[in-house]
């Protein structure tokens, strides 16, 4: 063949779409990225206050650790000594990931949202860009005073703690007997206490969900076994129509809860 026949060539790979032009010298590459190439941004900091300066400096530029990454969420610092490591969430891969500085980033926990089998009927549809996905995978992440991890396996519909030698123990799954629809977001206290957000998002079809067992979303306190639901208005049907608990946090004294609810905190 000459060049002027040869013949172009779209190559899918994975995370990575080629456009070729054999002999033409032609490569152009574009990351897949919820279907575009996402646009340049330029970097800034919105404070609020002052005082943020002292936390972050403000000639601070971003530093891209990872990405082609699924959907992530429930970043955790661990420290050990003087450096350390941080942990983070995959919802669509179910995995919890370790990044440490010069190493490559790697598979901390598999199955870290959802240890069963029936796919099909698990995980809230969701959308990411132009694709379609499923949440199959882990949400917050927290440390007890212990160091251990806590972990809303949000598919699972449970808290779990991580114990030093990799089992797992089920902190809370059931609120006066039925079952949480996906814990979303988590927080502990240096008592040990536990806080967590539960929300539709583990149930397929959310909301509209057969498997769905409580008729409200809620946020709630596991202190020695017990699980308490914070909020008694949210069993009002009325307010679970536009109830959405979400992330959650402690106040630095830990005197006060803050917790988003929809567009209130």
């Amino acid at each position: 063949e000459t060049r002027d026949h040869r013949p172009h060539m779209t190559k899918l790979l994975p995370g990575v779409l080629l456009s070729l032009t054999v002999g033409a010298g032609v490569v152009r590459a574009q990351f897949l990225s919820g279907g575009q190439t996402p646009a340049e941004r330029p970097f800034t900091i919105v404070k609020l206050d002052p005082a943020l300066d002292q936390i972050i400096d403000p000639g601070t530029t971003p530093e891209l650790l990872g990405d082609r990454f699924g959907l992530t969420e429930g970043s955790v610092w661990i420290q050990e000594g003087a450096t350390g490591h941080l942990l983070f969430s995959d919802m669509l891969d179910n995995v919890i990931y370790k990044w440490e500085q010069g190493k490559p980033i790697s598979v901390f926990l598999e199955n870290a949202g959802y240890t069963g089998k029936d796919f099909l009927n698990v995980g809230q549809q969701t959308r990411r860009g132009r694709s379609a996905a499923l949440l199959i995978g882990p949400n917050g992440l927290a440390l007890d005073p212990q160091g251990r991890l806590v972990i809303c396996a949000m598919p699972d519909r449970t808290v779990v703690r991580l114990e030093k030698d990799g089992t797992r123990t089920i902190l809370a799954d059931r609120f006066e007997g039925k079952r949480f629809s996906g814990p979303n977001d988590v927080v502990v206290k240096s008592n040990g206490s536990v806080y967590f957000t539960d929300s539709v998002s583990g149930l397929r079809g959310a909301a509209a969900s057969p498997q769905r067992e409580l008729p409200f979303s809620g946020f709630y306190l596991v202190k020695d076994g017990k699980v308490t639901l914070l909020d008694e208005k949210l069993r009002d049907p009325e307010v679970a129509k536009t109830a959405f608990p979400n992330g959650i946090a402690l106040s630095p004294d830990e005197k006060h809860l803050y917790v988003t609810n929809g567009r209130k905190i």
